[in-house]
């Protein structure tokens, strides 16, 4: 990606410079494609639902002690349906609301001073 930009690849650039190149490549992607491919790897059935034994998989997978009334919690949250499962649209939305939107949140970014180089 450097080296496309006109850059060394041993070059150091600013983090505006960084902003610049990289924001194009992350807002071409699609977030609807993003959160399906993400469902599909907690629908570990491929019935089009995330069910509490999927997502207490998914839990020890990755390594987070939750307790089942936890887990519990999180489907309770999002379940419009109360059919004890997550569809993909009660996925889709419960993920947006915790981030606001889908994608990089560059505010985090921001808090970096623009003046350095990394």
């Amino acid at each position: 990606m450097l080296y496309q930009q006109g850059y060394e690849s041993s070059s150091k650039i600013s983090l505006t410079t960084f902003k610049r190149m990289v924001e194009p490549k992350i807002l071409s992607r699609n977030p609807d494609n993003e959160l399906d491919k993400l469902f599909e790897l907690f629908d570990e059935e491929g019935d089009g639902f995330i069910s509490f034994e999927n997502l207490k998989h998914i839990a020890m997978e990755v390594g987070k002690k939750l307790t089942d009334e936890q887990l519990h919690e999180m489907i309770d949250a999002a379940d419009n349906d109360r059919d004890d499962a997550l569809s993909r649209n009660e996925f889709k939305a419960i993920i947006r609301k915790k981030d606001g939107h889908v994608g990089m949140r560059w505010n985090a970014i921001d808090e970096l001073s623009s003046d350095e180089e990394y």
